[in-house]
């Protein structure tokens, strides 16, 4: 199951994965279409984003 994390004001899918050692935003991104939308480049404070394993 994949583990949740809230979104804080500055994050970016780049940094998440980052941080989260996912080997790329895209992998987030793709995980997380339905909650982020068509722009990667536009997530919000408070979007709750399930990371990968």
């Amino acid at each position: 199951m994949a583990k949740p994390y809230k979104v804080k004001r500055g994050d970016s899918l780049y940094r998440i994965a980052q941080a989260h050692n996912i080997r790329s935003w895209r992998a987030l991104y793709r995980v997380n279409h339905r909650t982020v939308g068509s722009n990667p480049h536009l997530i919000h404070p408070g979007q709750v984003l399930s990371l990968p394993r």
